[in-house]
């Protein structure tokens, strides 16, 4: 196996765990710019990405699905994301990052380090996830075995 298909494969493992393609390109010590090009001029490494989040929506989306049949909050969260004409609620998450200060040009970053410094903010998190954020990170759980 060549360098370069190690590090595509590298790069697509990470994507299918759940970073997007720009993240996992950090992590390896790539620039994100390097990983862009790639997908422009690889058409197999694009394939690969497309593969890998795929691979990562359908396993978040059956992680949501079997979170659903226990918690109403799942249930809507999956509607609202798969029938957001008829199930969001337009502006909700706008306006909660509004509401504790973050602003729209800001870093993913800076916006989730003044969340978890805002009191407010966690309170509305853990009261909008309610269970959903139990377990250790990485790991789906519906719930008690």
């Amino acid at each position: 196996m060549k360098a370069g298909e190690k590090m595509f494969r590298a790069v697509a493992a990470l994507v299918e765990a759940g970073l997007s393609p720009s993240r996992a390109a950090k992590v390896l010590r790539l620039s994100p710019d390097t990983a862009s090009r790639w997908r422009r001029e690889h058409p197999d490494f694009a394939a690969m990405l497309d593969e890998a989040e795929s691979k990562f929506i359908a396993e978040m989306t059956a992680c949501l699905a079997a979170a659903a049949k226990t918690d109403w909050r799942a249930a809507e969260a999956l509607l609202a994301r798969r029938f957001p004409a008829e199930f969001a609620r337009d502006g909700a998450a706008v306006q909660f990052a509004l509401n504790v200060g973050v602003q729209p040009q800001e870093s993913l970053d800076d916006a989730i380090a003044k969340l978890k410094a805002s009191p407010a903010a966690r309170k509305m998190l853990r009261e909008l996830t309610g269970e959903m954020v139990d377990g250790p990170p990485g790991q789906c759980s519906s719930g008690p075995a």
